[in-house]
């Protein structure tokens, strides 16, 4: 139940805030693959073609957190978001 409840929270905040175009005017999934891993070294690549901007109210006035479609969060209080 808990899980549904965040998955509810998530949609409603995405599908509310705007999509910032990188390369692709529609919502599109960000793509993660790791290219090569070791203890020293790890290879990753990104693919994302936008993001969404979703706007909060702080004690300097309106801003803007930058979300990825299956981002994560910290969640922890002081932490950056």
């Amino acid at each position: 139940m808990k899980s549904f409840f965040i998955s509810f929270i998530s949609f409603t905040i995405l599908s509310a805030s705007t999509w910032q175009n990188i390369q692709s005017p529609t919502e599109t999934q960000t793509i993660l693959n790791v290219q090569s891993g070791s203890l020293e070294n790890s290879v990753v690549a990104f693919n994302i073609d936008g993001f969404h901007l979703i706007p909060v109210q702080t004690p300097e006035g309106e801003m803007y957190l930058a979300r990825l479609e299956d981002g994560a969060s910290l969640l922890e209080a002081g932490s950056p978001d």
